[in-house]
């Protein structure tokens, strides 16, 4: 700039810079920045952590100090410009090295991997390949090959911002697709079954607590059974914001809630000392059951975009908007679901009819978990799952195909008129949209890079394919920046420090 004077603008032009190098390089540790604002330079440095930057100089009185930043940027190696050399991303192939291990991304031995490639705030007390490890014998949950704490020169990770992050590779064999992706009702049933199932032996086994229970966190990964016939499961993934019961003040990281905002238990929004619990993420499984009855119109088809402008589905209102408080979001949450009637005019009526044979089993659930207006302890594993499971005993076998067609021919998801086949990403972006809660502390300041509900939604009614998702990665679980590896398969797992995520508090 020209000018010495105003220093907002430039910054915060360098940090959107630093922002997109991450997002687009996904070898990038660290990115520099250089601001020169009339005769004054500072030097910036930009990772997971935050930012460091320089006392600003006079180049004019300090030209050898000008001289070695700007020789110095143009004649550093790529590692020590940021770029990670245990990654490597040319034309001959792209492969990452985890523990001496050669990966082509991300095979290794004929055998197809997911390398969860995340910063770990290093507040939280149990990590998340710990409790993987934990967990291994669990099935339904993603299985931890190996994990290493990567160092390059001789640093693991970043500590010059608010936050201390490690930078950790998780190495995983289990890997699925996205919920929306199932092929017919029972399928969807099923994966529900299997997830609650695997969060209980979670949590009664492995006295781990999962605590993040949302439609990202669900997959649906081809497993052989015993019978050797291949069926697809349900696949519960990210132990990011887990912690490990029975621990002595366990804090997973800095913060005081923990959850994704739409399927955020309605206690653990509107009491910031609640100790959170099993049921609440039980009571997260059935918000996540009703988005996907609501938004989905069929197997694998979103709803058509035109149903979302005649009227915002009462669901919507359960993620965050701009300026409120995490009460107020609860508060409407429970008033779309806590008397039958409500929940009937308020969510009920807004189910794709491909649903309609599943509407019992959500009204069953919303009286196991809202008894008399307001949760309570009857919402156990046992008692959720003997819901679903009457629901899957109840639809019958073999009379739809994949396409939510009938057996015969017959549609069997309502009006064509009624789905969107047209934008095939637009089933992910209504979950990205779900995924819509600020990491923030009580003050409720929202971070500059976070995704306003209302931009959101702004973008739910355009035209075409939605701003960016023309880029979306393969992988469900690392749509955002830094933590982007390519993969053919979804991932199984998400990544840690760039979800916008409300962050956990303490539990005793």
């Amino acid at each position: 700039k020209s000018s010495s004077g105003a220093r907002t603008e430039p910054f915060n032009q360098l940090g959107q810079g630093a922002r997109l190098v991450f997002g687009s390089q996904v070898n990038r540790r660290f990115v520099y920045g250089v601001a020169l604002l009339g005769p004054t330079m500072t030097l910036s440095v930009f990772s997971r952590s935050g930012r460091m930057t320089s006392v600003a100089f006079d180049v004019h009185e300090k030209p050898q100090l000008f001289l070695r930043v700007a020789i110095g940027i143009l004649f550093l190696d790529h590692t020590c410009l940021g770029f990670d050399p245990n990654i490597s991303l040319t034309d001959n192939g792209k492969t990452i090295v985890v523990k001496d291990k050669t990966y082509q991304i991300v095979i290794r031995d004929g055998r197809t991997f997911v390398i969860k490639d995340s910063w770990v705030d290093e507040s939280r007390i149990n990590k998340e390949w710990e409790l993987l490890e934990l967990a291994n014998d669990v099935e339904g949950m993603a299985r931890l090959e190996e994990y290493e704490l990567v160092k390059v020169n001789a640093l693991a990770g970043a500590d010059h911002g608010v936050e201390i992050r490690s930078h950790v590779r998780l190495v995983l064999s289990t890997f699925g697709s996205p919920i929306h992706e199932f092929k017919n009702k029972r399928e969807l049933l099923g994966a529900f079954i299997d997830v609650t199932k695997a969060h209980k032996l979670l949590y009664e086994e492995k006295k781990i607590l999962h605590r993040d229970i949302s439609l990202r966190n669900i997959l649906l990964a081809e497993i052989d059974n015993v019978l050797t016939i291949t069926r697809r499961h349900g696949l519960l993934i990210d132990l990011d914001y887990a912690i490990k019961m029975g621990d002595e003040y366990p804090v997973s990281a800095k913060g005081e809630r923990t959850g994704t905002g739409p399927f955020m238990a309605y206690e653990v929004l509107t009491d910031p000392y609640v100790e959170h619990d099993a049921r609440h993420d039980i009571e997260s499984l059935f918000y996540a059951f009703c988005w996907i009855c609501v938004t989905i119109a069929g197997p694998n088809r979103p709803r058509r975009r035109k149903y979302f402008e005649v009227g915002r589905p009462k669901i919507f209102a359960w993620s965050s908007q701009p300026r409120e408080t995490f009460e107020a979001i609860g508060e409407r949450k429970q008033s779309s679901v806590s008397t039958r009637p409500i929940f009937e005019k308020g969510v009920l009526k807004d189910f794709h009819p491909y649903f309609d044979d599943l509407r019992e089993c959500e009204r069953r659930l919303r009286t196991l978990i809202f008894p008399y207006d307001f949760p309570n302890n009857a919402a156990t594993h046992d008692a959720f799952l003997k819901i679903l499971e009457d629901a899957y005993d109840s639809l019958p076998v073999g009379n739809e195909d994949v396409d939510g067609t009938a057996g015969d021919g017959t549609p069997g998801c309502g009006s064509p008129d009624d789905d969107d086949r047209t934008n095939p990403l637009y089933a992910e972006f209504l979950t990205r949209v779900a995924d819509v809660s600020t990491r923030q502390s009580e003050s409720l300041k929202r971070r500059k890079d976070d995704l306003d509900y209302e931009e959101a939604t702004e973008d739910l009614f355009d035209d075409g394919v939605p701003p960016g998702s023309q880029n979306l990665p393969a992988s469900i679980g690392s749509l955002r920046g830094s933590d982007r590896l390519a993969s053919s398969k979804i991932n199984s797992s998400r990544s840690s420090n760039k979800r916008s995520r409300v962050e956990p508090h303490s539990h005793r």
